[in-house]
Formats: C-alpha cells, structure tokens, sequence
C-alpha cells in the first residue's frame, strides 16, 4: 500500500503548482507583478514558501458550480496588475483631445 507524503503547512512553487495546476512560471509571474489575483507566499532568504491556507482560500474564492458563474465572477473580479488596467473618469475622458479628421474624409 502507497501512502501520499503530507508535504506540511507550506508548498514551494514547484509543490503550488502541482497542487494547483496553475504554471510555474505563471506562479513567478504573479510574485514579480503582484495584485489582488496572486497568491500571497512567503519570503525567506531566496526560499519561496506557499501557506497551504492560502491556496486553499485561493481556490476556493474561485469555485463555481457552472460556465454562467464564472462569467459573472470574472466580470466582476477582473485580474489587475499594477500599471495593465486603467479605469477612464468622465473628466479624463473630457481631456482628451479629439479625434483628427482622417486624410481624404468628406470627398
């Protein structure tokens, strides 16, 4: 009989990503950009550390019991990064300069 190796309170991304699914690099990805979509983790030294209690609430924040939630849930919980999304105020919007007619428009 094989027994499963409990790997403790904490994954390194390796583990994280075995765990989750979710790519290593992705996983890198996240730690290098931050945002309210990434995992939080651990910092020792140049040791990456994952609380299993995270990822846990990680995944469970994102279960869905069909297409139409996950829809909904992604409208509503965009994935940002600091610098990539942008939300335009009607005053920015106002500041805009116009639009230039394109050459040739009007004959």
């Amino acid at each position: 009989m094989t027994t499963q190796h409990d790997p403790g309170p904490t994954l390194d991304t390796e583990g994280v990503s075995q765990y989750t699914g979710i790519s290593v690099s992705t996983l890198r990805q996240q730690r290098v950009k931050g945002g309210p979509d990434s995992i939080p983790y651990i910092k020792i030294g140049r040791s990456v550390r994952y609380l299993r209690s995270d990822l846990d609430a990680y995944m469970a924040a994102r279960r869905v019991t069909s297409t139409i939630e996950a829809r909904a849930k992604a409208r509503q919980e965009p994935m940002q990064f600091p610098g990539q999304l942008v939300e335009i105020s009607p005053e920015m919007m106002a500041q805009r300069p116009p639009k230039t007619a394109k050459r040739g428009a009007g004959r």
